[in-house]
């Protein structure tokens, strides 16, 4: 077989940058000179992005080119098979000795050879957790902490995917200043975009003509992925313009009527994949052309991540002849699909393997989900000293028994770990069979117990006893063999339905936010009350700081252009490149297909909503009547980008590629032609149909009669992208590429110029005419008043494509390509994010301002619910403090640092402000619920009402830490620094004051309204009567932090600084003490009142029996500052420095968030200060920094769906296929 050849490329492909192109690498100046600020200032530094984002080629050809080469000696090093190895083989390599010595020593000797400092430079270091075990890990972070303390002349740079930096925290503590110096190289601007793609094809000897709409071109047709578009996609999009290019004679040029032929990059990369593959099969014999796939998909974590791989490893793993492998790799090599060094073999990019992943079967990705568990598991396994409470349980074993033999095959290739692995698998059963055995043992023994009481009994009845015993065996075991092989079938079919549950929650992260929950919904009902299921399903509901309901969604063949509501609000029309437009009722309901010959454009109802119009790219406009039929043909020369109708509904104006606008009347009678230079991007009617306003890329916007008169022209030095008119007609306004938008009377007169950084996309007036708002290429969206004055600008992180306010202009909508429209209220306060699986191409508003329509290259346009938002947060002014939930569990009751207290309901509206005149430490509802209670730095307690109407104030001498009502809510109680806590009657009156001998920090009432007991910074609690008399101290070592009355009010539980808590009776007994390492941060008694929840600052958690026995250990990467039951005692929550974690009673984990995504998390994390359950146990509020966030537990995130089940779009045929879901 030849192998498979390409013509050589002057462009990158998808290789990284090295030092030897610095010539040719542009558009990343700001970058580079904060990554050479910041390696001067460090010597370690960590470098991460999104993958595609080019950090590799930021770090090895931005250095050389801000550099001398006499000024630093770069290594660079890859993990292989073990990343420690790697960097000793480096270092010998340049040393030109085998002999490997302290790696230290080694970095020094380098240094003296080279004269200069030595750049240690570990690229793609995420291997090492995705590949590396934790001793592997361990070791590494060991030398890194002794090369960064030592005297070595090196820099230490880490270069790694953002997705995989929570591995580093667990190593944290053994490198302090590990997140010190970091720099996230972040996706290119469209300005930088710009400069890459003429740089790059200047130093091709590429001419760029047109340069300006060219490149506006390129960048638009490459916008698909996550961030815009990943700079290796660029570089595979100008390889494919200049392969295209070659065709041609004469010199190389690219215009924008080559980047038009070449089209979208929508899945280029796939398609590439698919033609090299498809290319090379043909070369083999028919039998030989499986082996591609084969190979590829060997080379391809089961994470979806690219391996190194020699030719050995592939014939090891495929059993497939060596001479095939090396011809088929040789030919992958060529296409650029691999790359070779040393011997060894891998992808060329992440995105590769991606695409391999993604085309595994359904058994195969079942398969590598259920590795990434069994990893998962071994990980914290082994990170927890082999504690045997986390060997896997009965029910995971048995999933792994139905994939065992593959499963085995699978491990040994992409876990270097995987003896080790299968140890702790083989372990696990063994820890079940020992479980299974002592089971078996105690019920011989119950068994054994009731035998011999039988027998006693059964002497005077032997021989009936006999003789029926022999008959009903009989019939027994014949019953006994189909129950067996009714269980067996029964037992196979539910492991099915459990690993298809599994598969389908650790899948859901790939699909939009409702169609997970329906996912969930299934895979709840397939394996109910699992963890891992409801790990995954909080996870994903809770992930989101927003979201708003996705009602239905109406599915094309092809990206969705654009949409639009009928004027009475009851249809939508959308507009795809699947060469259809489509009416549909709001319930999803198909009711008529519009078919062009290209992709449809645009889309219009006429006023009355009896006509629909379309633009194609087939060159025509065509009006239609609701039922689908043809009415009129309106033709161009080119495609038809935009068709609208008259206010009145007499004219329709077109605008096109061709370089025109054109007026017609209804019936499809031409009128005139409105002629530009260029494309014609848009034409409107003026208010009152008397004129039309045309924006064009011949940099103007021109002003006409409908007889085709130019009134005039309004000019800008960029294509202009939109014109408008203001709502009265008396004014105009224009958006372009110049980075401006303008606003002008209708003579021409230029009246504001309200400037942005990039190109503006769209301008548009506020329904009352008196604002306008603008969506530019500089990330974003800003509203003006008619002076010129940017009254509120709304930041997204990627370009704005269009912004537009609500009918009654309190509400704006906003679209980027970062695969979301936004929310926001007027005065720019983000309400929502609509999200889609891609770029959001258009985006509308309802006429009654009730609805959104969202159209995207996803193939789906969204109808979303604007009144069923899932409220998530809270923000205050300054640092929350407290949050609580009012009884109903209708309200919530928030306290700040900025000495206010706020009450709020379930939209998140505040419906009443309570002032002091300092922090305010606790917030309370009477058990009622109709009186507020707080307590504040201002030496003050407070009682309100439902209004926000002081009742009482309860005065101390100092600091009131905290403020309780009694279970009854006849009695008020306070605890203060003022060394005292206070009994109180709800009007203010002081009944009693209850002394300590220091700060009090907790005072607490029975449940049975009987008893108070308080605790001290003085180490004792207090044990007091209700009226207030002492019945008896319990003293600790140091400060009691915490006290409660068990449910029963019979038992108390104690928490102190002196690292234990204990349990007493009423007599102040010891009846138990609970021991921890660290002092104990707080104790809780469970609901049921038979165990006891401590949470210390010894990274655990513990769950004790009342006979204080240990049954279960939570452990923990940081301090735990809390734990509590959920109120039906079955889940524990804990937080611990910047996380929230549940638990299960057994002490199982079932989920883990940070109270903000991890992406803020890296730059500023306030500690979670409190955390508690509402009355039904269904959600949790938590408070850090200046948020408070609600919580879904799992349960509660299936009775939301419950709940709102025909606002949630169901699952999608497509998705019902791809996860094998065919139930209802």
């Amino acid at each position: 077989m030849s192998a498979f050849s390409l013509i050589k490329s002057p462009f990158k492909f998808l290789e990284a940058y090295t030092a030897q192109d610095k010539g040719r690498f542009f558009g990343r100046r700001a970058e580079q000179q904060r990554l050479v600020e910041l390696i001067f200032r460090s010597r370690l530094l960590l470098v991460y992005g999104q993958s595609g984002t080019g950090k590799t080629s930021l770090v090895q050809c931005g250095l050389a080119q801000a550099l001398s080469s006499s000024d630093y000696f770069p290594i660079l090093i890859r993990r292989r098979s073990n990343i420690i190895q790697s960097l000793q083989t480096a270092l010998s390599g340049v040393l030109d000795s085998e002999e490997t010595t302290d790696t230290a020593e080694m970095v020094n000797q380098v240094a003296r050879y080279a004269l200069r400092p030595v750049y240690l430079i570990f690229d793609q270091f995420e291997e090492l957790f995705i590949s590396g075990d934790p001793t592997e890990q361990s070791q590494f972070f060991t030398l890194l902490k002794t090369l960064y303390q030592s005297s070595a002349s090196c820099k230490l740079l880490l270069v790694m995917r953002e997705e995989y930096i929570a591995s580093l925290y667990t190593y944290e503590d053994r490198l302090p200043g590990l997140f010190d110096f970091r720099l996230r190289v972040e996706p290119m601007s469209e300005r930088n975009l710009h400069e890459v793609i003429v740089g790059t094809c200047r130093q091709a000897g590429i001419t760029v003509t047109d340069e300006d709409q060219t490149v506006q071109a390129i960048i638009r047709n490459n916008q698909t992925a996550h961030n815009s578009f990943q700079l290796p996609y660029l570089q595979v999009y100008l390889d494919r313009l200049w392969r295209s290019a070659q065709a041609q004679t004469g010199p190389t040029l690219f215009d924008p009527a080559l980047v038009k032929r070449v089209g979208r990059i929508d899945d280029v990369l796939t398609l590439f994949m698919e033609e090299q593959a498809e290319s090379i099969r043909s070369q083999l014999a028919e039998a030989d052309q499986p082996a591609v796939k084969t190979l590829l998909e060997a080379l391809a974590t089961y994470e979806g991540t690219r391996r190194e791989c020699s030719l050995e490893t592939l014939q090891d793993e495929t059993g497939l002849a060596l001479p095939l492998i090396s011809s088929v790799v040789k030919a992958l090599e060529d296409a650029r699909i691999l790359q070779a060094d040393e011997g060894m073999y891998e992808l060329a990019h992440d995105s590769l393997a991606k695409i391999i992943d993604n085309g595994r079967s359904v058994e195969q990705r079942q398969l590598n989900a259920l590795i990434k568990r069994l990893n998962d598991s071994f990980q914290e396994y082994t990170l927890n000293q082999n504690a045997s409470d986390l060997l896997l349980s009965q029910r995971r074993l048995a999933e792994i028994q139905l994939y065992e033999s593959s499963l085995q095959t699978t491990l040994a290739r992409n876990a270097p770990n995987s003896e080790a692995i299968w140890q702790f698998v083989q372990q696990s059963r063994e820890r079940v069979k020992q479980q299974q055995q002592q089971e078996i043992d105690e019920q011989r023994r119950k068994n054994a117990r009731l035998q011999q009481t039988v027998a006693i009994v059964s002497v005077l009845l032997v021989l009936a006893v006999i003789s029926i015993y022999y008959a009903v065996r009989q019939g027994q075991e014949a019953l006994d063999q189909r129950q067996r092989a009714i269980r067996q079938r029964a037992l196979a079919e539910q492991q099915t339905r459990f690993a298809k549950a599994l598969f389908w929650a650790y899948d859901s992260d790939k699909l939009p936010l409702t169609q997970a929950m329906r996912l969930f919904e299934r895979a709840d009902r397939y394996a109910p009350h699992n963890a891992l299921v409801q790990g995954r399903l909080f996870d994903r509901f809770n992930g989101a700081d927003k979201a708003l309901l996705n009602q239905i969604d109406f599915v094309h063949k092809g990206s969705v252009h654009a949409v639009q509501f009928s004027p009475d609000g009851h249809a939508v029309l959308t507009a795809s490149a699947d060469n259809t437009a489509k009416l549909w009722t709001l319930k999803g309901q198909l009711l008529a297909t519009l078919t062009h010959g290209n992709w449809v454009n645009s889309v219009d109802f006429s006023p009355n909503g009896s006509f629909l119009l379309t633009a194609s790219a087939d060159g025509t406009a065509k009006v239609w009547d609701l039922t689908g039929k043809l009415l009129k043909t309106l033709p161009h020369r080119n495609w038809v980008l935009s068709a609208r109708f008259s206010k009145d509904g007499n004219f329709i104006v077109t605008s096109s590629r061709d370089s025109t606008a054109k007026v017609w009347r209804i019936d499809g009678q031409f009128i005139t032609s409105l002629p530009h230079r260029k494309t014609v991007v848009s034409a409107h009617f003026s208010p009152d149909g008397k004129r039309v306003l045309t924006a064009s890329q011949d940099y103007t916007a021109n002003l006409w009669t409908l007889e085709g008169k130019l009134i005039k022209p309004f000019t800008h030095t960029g294509w202009v992208n939109s014109a408008r008119f203001s709502p009265d007609g008396t004014k105009i306004l224009t958006a372009s590429w110049d980075h401006t938008a303008k606003l002008w009377n209708l003579d021409g007169q230029l009246l504001k110029v309200l400037r942005h950084k990039a190109s503006v996309n769209s301008a548009q007036f506020s329904p009352d005419g008196t604002k306008i708002i603008t969506a530019s290429g500089d990330y974003t969206a800003k509203v003006w008043n008619l002076s010129g004055d940017v009254l509120v600008t709304m930041t997204h992180q990627e370009p704005v494509s269009s912004a537009q306010f609500s009918g009654n202009g309190s509400l704006i909508l906003t679209t980027s390509s970062d695969k979301a429209a936004d929310l926001w209220t007027s005065n720019g306060q983000q309400l929502a994010t609509l999200s889609h699986a891609d770029w959001v191409n258009a985006a509308q508003f309802s006429v009654d301002g009730n609805r959104i329509l969202t159209a995207s290259r996803d193939r789906t346009a969204k109808l979303w619910n604007l009144h069923e938002q899932v409220l998530r947060l809270i923000n205050h002014q300054a640092i929350v403090v407290s949050a609580q939930f009012s009884p109903s569990g209708e309200t919530l009751l928030t306290g700040s640092a900025d000495g206010t207290a706020r009450l709020w309901n379930a939209k998140g509206q505040v419906l009443a402000t309570l002032l002091h005149q300092g922090v305010i430490n606790s917030t309370r509802f009477s058990p009622n619920g109709n009186r507020l209670l707080t307590a504040s730095d201002d030496n003050t307690g407070k009682v309100w009402d439902l209004t926000g109407q002081l009742l009482a104030t309860l005065p101390h001498q100092g600091r009131v830490v905290s403020a309780v009502f009694s279970p009854d809510g006849n009695r008020i109680l306070t605890a203060s620094a003022d060394k005292t806590a206070k009994l109180w009657m709800p009007d203010g009156k002081l009944l009693k004051t209850l002394t300590h001998q220091g700060p009090v920090l907790t005072a607490e009432f029975s449940r049975m309204s009987d008893a108070i007991v308080t605790a001290s910074e003085d180490g004792l609690a207090k044990l007091w009567n209700y009226d207030g008399t002492l019945l008896a101290s319990l003293p600790h070592n140091k400060a009691v932090v915490s006290a409660q009355f068990s449910p029963d009010s019979k038992l108390l539980v104690t928490a102190s600084a002196d690292g234990t808590a204990k349990l007493w009776n009423r007599q102040a007994k010891v009846v138990a003490t609970l021991p921890h390492q660290g002092p104990v941060n707080s104790v809780q008694f469970s609901p049921q009142g038979d165990s006891i929840l401590t949470a210390s600052r010894d990274n655990t958690a513990r769950l004790w029996n009342l006979t204080g026995k240990s049954i279960a250990i939570l452990r923990h990467q940081a301090s735990v500052l809390s734990a509590q039951f959920s109120p039906d005692g079955n889940t524990i929550l804990t937080v611990s420095d910047y996380k929230v974690n549940l638990w299960d009673r057994k002490g199982d984990a079932v989920a883990s968030l940070y109270h903000l995504p991890l992406s803020k998390a890296l730059y500023y994390q306030p500690q979670i200060k409190s955390a508690q359950f509402s009355p039904d146990g269904h959600q949790f509020l938590t408070t850090s920094g200046k948020t408070v966030k609600l919580w879904y537990k799992a349960d509660g995130a299936l009775q939301w769906l419950k709940k709102n089940n025909d606002n949630v779009a169901p699952l999608s045929q497509e998705n019902r296929q791809r996860y094998g879901v065919s139930d209802q």
